[in-house]
């Protein structure tokens, strides 16, 4: 075995012994706050080491909360430090849910609603105040 591998193994251990011990410490701190708070925090600090490469910003489909663009190495890195909150396996899980069934006489029902709503050319706000007034008439346990 030559000298110059086995020197790179015994770095390349200790260098992942690193960061195992790096991500126990960041875990903790990242769980003194909030899951947002957090994502937030880690995204300016990416934007800086990358000397602001690529901006961070605010996700269309979370509302305050900092992003970059999809595959990039700051996105890659960002979602690298999300995981390290306790928080971030529930975001990922929440969009994944299996389908619902619904009962069959509700889904020939539905279809019913859907041919009048599109017969009757109702509009947008009318058919909103249909929703509405169907939940407000609902009331679950």
């Amino acid at each position: 075995m030559s000298d110059k591998n086995k020197a790179l193994i015994i770095r390349s251990i200790k260098l992942d012994e690193e960061l195992q011990a790096n991500a126990v410490t960041l875990s903790k701190f990242a769980n003194t706050k909030s899951l947002k708070a957090w994502r937030n925090y880690v995204a300016v600090i990416v934007q800086e080491h990358y000397e602001h490469e690529q901006e961070a910003y605010e996700s269309r489909n979370a509302p305050h909360w900092l992003t970059f663009k999809k595959d990039t190495k700051q996105e890659q890195m960002l979602d690298k430090f999300h995981k390290l909150h306790k928080d971030a396996a529930r975001t990922q899980e929440s969009g994944h849910r299996e389908p619902i069934a619904i009962p069959a006489r509700v889904t020939k029902q539905v279809s019913v609603l859907i041919s009048e709503v599109i017969a009757t050319g109702m509009t947008k706000k009318e058919f909103d105040a249909m929703v509405s007034t169907i939940r407000s008439s609902i009331e679950f346990k």
